[in-house]
Formats: structure tokens, sequence, C-alpha cells
């Protein structure tokens, strides 16, 4: 017998994004909140206007590394290039990714 187990539909929180030592936080951090997709009703979907997310998944861990991924994905993309390259929206996103990330170093240890 198998049990059916409700939807977690609550906010999805991320305060600290990393890839391959590369960290981003968010300021405040993103509170995201799920809603299953209208024509399966088997999606989690995320949206945040302002930084032009739109994904989805399967499940919430999936769902949070698409978030990751798109994150980052902008920030190369957006708020590391140059705004005199970018369209005005294009500016746009740059400015609202530079708003609400930081990025953070790690401090290496120095081997002479």
């Amino acid at each position: 017998m198998s049990e059916i187990e409700a939807v977690n539909l609550s906010p999805l929180v991320l305060e600290t994004l990393e890839r391959d030592g590369q960290m981003l936080t968010a300021n405040p951090p993103l509170h995201l909140h799920p809603n299953l997709d209208e024509e399966t009703q088997q999606l989690f979907v995320v949206e945040d206007k302002a930084l032009d997310l739109l994904v989805f998944a399967f499940t919430r861990e999936q769902l949070a590394e698409e978030v990751r991924q798109h994150v980052f994905f902008c920030w190369d993309a957006y708020a590391k290039e140059q705004p005199e390259r970018l369209t005005k929206a294009a500016q746009d996103l740059r400015t609202a990714y530079l708003n609400r990330f930081h990025e953070v170093f790690a401090i290496s240890e120095y081997v002479p």
C-alpha cells in the first residue's frame, strides 16, 4: 500500500546560491511561492518577474536547482556584462540582479 503525501507548497527561501566555488547571496533572501502548473498539476512552478525568473520541476529539490541555475545564468549574462553592450531591457535586468545579489569571494589560503 502506498501513501499519498500532501504537496508542499510552502515558500522556497534561498539566501545563498553556490556553483563551483562561486557564491551569490540574495539580499533580501528570495522567497519564492511554488504553485502547481495549471495543465497537469504535476510540476512545481515559481516566478519572479523582477528577475525574469520562471522555472518548473517535478520536485522541490529540482525546483531549487533550476532557480540556482537560472540565477547564475543571468548573473553571468547580465550582471557581469558591460551595460553599454546590453539592450535597455537587459540593462534593467542587470540592475535588478546587481541590486538583489552580491557575489561573495572566499578568502583562499596563501601558499608560497
